[in-house]
């Protein structure tokens, strides 16, 4: 069965938003790729590599199955949301994938797509946009209205890039990058030869404009001309711009040929307060809600890149108890602040840092300062699926001890989750 993305679908079932006074209950937001799969986009998309490889079958059945017996155990105590820097439609396609191969893929009860921006909740094996989180977001950036602002900019394309064919696609990469649902297939339903230049925008998000343009399309001078508008609305925005992307490229017609340059793509995100919006927002509100409403749960996040840095730095999280650090000086200085550890210390907030990019060097280095004041609130691993220390076993060992250093949430989460942790930790 296909798992398709409803459009702006308020659910009253979104787990990690509800009070639930003394629950006992763990909420995970994990990075999807290298942080809660190991395998890659080719690897888990292509079909005869998992096929007619029966040890990597069972390497990655293995693997998931840890997840299962977790929510097994767990039941309704445990939540786990990917956010990802994946827009809707191409983690679908992912899932899809492994689910044609009939391999165990351990679906998650919740997914934030494109680094922080909407919000989907998994219903009768569908996932449904959060309008909820739409709404948050329009009452928190000035003047942001996503539907609205993509209308207005699909205008300022078409009176000022003669010729420009606009088209809504799920995917703006290559059909061989996700065949059937990318920005090239919706293309050729219209035979791209006699298309001069196009404009792609992303279908079915609400807190991020993503446009794809072909390389013949004055860009640079269309984003003078949306910074603007945006301007003029005093819209709390930012457009990142990569005129030359070799991380997506994209499909180019001309005289009756195809062929595939580095994308030249254009994305608006709303700013709250003085950033854009980022994977740091969601966490951070279901932080806020356990200790508002004093509801002694839990709240874990699991990333590798710097686009997870965000939620990964504690100092980002201590002014929900009020402390403000000094974030001019350097990271040892501020760890010396009594304050500043005292919250980092009281908060439900647990990191798991994966792998080793250079990125996040300055996490690790806390780390080992926090460590050293006696302060264990960062799980750093090698990668989700080492042997020793999984991404799953480094999840199970922040429940055990959490429980084990608070009584109320070890005797809420109940004995069948209380055995599982004491029989996996080892601790």
């Amino acid at each position: 069965m296909s798992i398709m993305p409803i459009t702006n679908i308020q659910s009253p079932h979104y787990t990690p938003y509800k009070v639930s006074f003394k629950a006992g209950k763990t909420y995970v937001f994990a990075d999807f790729d290298r942080t809660y799969t190991p395998y890659s986009h080719k690897d888990m998309c292509e079909n005869d590599v998992f096929v007619n490889n029966q040890n990597k079958r069972n390497e990655f059945n293995n693997y998931f199955n840890r997840f299962k017996k977790l929510k097994d155990a767990a039941k309704d105590k445990f939540f786990l949301t990917i956010t990802t820097g994946r827009n809707a439609a191409e983690y679908i396609f992912v899932e899809n994938a492994l689910r044609e191969q009939h391999l165990n893929y351990y679906s998650p009860d919740g997914l934030i797509t494109r680094d922080g921006a909407d919000r989907f909740v998994k219903e009768n094996q569908s996932w449904i946009k959060d309008g909820q989180k739409t709404k948050d977001v329009q009452a928190l950036a000035k003047n942001w209205n996503g539907q609205t602002i993509k209308e207005a900019i699909k205008n300022i394309v078409l009176k000022n890039s003669k010729h420009t064919f606009i088209l809504d696609a799920p995917i703006n990469r290559t059909k061989w990058d996700y065949p059937g649902v990318s920005m090239q297939d919706e293309l050729e339903k219209f035979n791209p030869y006699n298309i001069k230049n196009y404009a792609s925008f992303n279908q079915d998000e609400d807190n991020i404009i993503e446009i794809a343009f072909s390389n013949k399309v004055p860009a640079d001078k269309l984003k003078v001309l949306i910074n603007n508008y945006l301007k003029e609305k005093n819209v709390a925005s930012v457009i990142l711009h990569y005129p030359k992307d070799n991380n997506a490229y994209f499909p180019q017609y001309d005289n009756g040929t195809v062929y595939y340059e580095p994308g030249n793509r254009m994305i608006i995100k709303p700013k709250i307060g003085d950033k854009e919006i980022n994977k740091l927002y969601d966490v951070k509100e279901a932080v806020k809600n356990v200790v508002n409403n004093d509801t002694n749960d839990l709240v874990i996040a699991a990333g590798d890149e710097i686009n997870d840095e965000e939620m990964l730095n504690p100092l980002n999280y201590i002014d929900i108890l009020g402390v403000t650090p000094d974030r001019s000086k350097p990271v040892n200085y501020i760890l010396e602040n009594r304050d500043v550890l005292d919250a980092i210390y009281k908060l439900p907030l647990r990191f798991i840092i994966v792998g080793n990019s250079p990125n996040l060097e300055h996490l690790r280095e806390m780390d080992r300062i926090l460590k050293s004041k006696g302060i264990d609130r960062i799980t750093c691993i090698n990668s989700p699926d080492d042997p020793q220390n999984n991404l799953c076993n480094a999840i199970e060992k922040n429940m055990y001890k959490y429980a084990d250093q608070n009584d109320e949430f070890s005797y809420y989460m109940g004995m069948d989750l209380f055995k599982h942790l004491l029989n996996t930790t080892n601790l």
